[in-house]
């Protein structure tokens, strides 16, 4: 399988990141290697450098909502 480097900047700290993906990927996850937030990535209109947006923004523009919740905000993880 054939890999490709996406480059991103994490909208938090404002650090610049790299994760490999597989060749004809449009949207990966990842973390920040500085403050640690969780981004989702999208491919951007340069092949290299792709678009971040903190996977809690991305958990509300999809419209993710917790029960008994009136605002999208993303699940807590348990043991990690």
């Amino acid at each position: 399988m054939t890999m490709t480097t996406a480059e991103w900047i994490c909208t938090r700290c404002g650090s610049t990141n790299r994760i490999l993906v597989p060749d004809g990927a449009t949207r990966a996850a990842d973390e920040c290697l500085t403050c640690h937030t969780r981004h989702a990535l999208e491919v951007d209109a340069r092949p290299v450098r792709w678009r971040a947006t903190s996977q809690a923004k991305a958990w509300a523009r999809h419209g993710t909502v917790l029960k008994d919740s009136v605002s999208p905000s993303p699940p807590f993880r348990v043991g990690t």
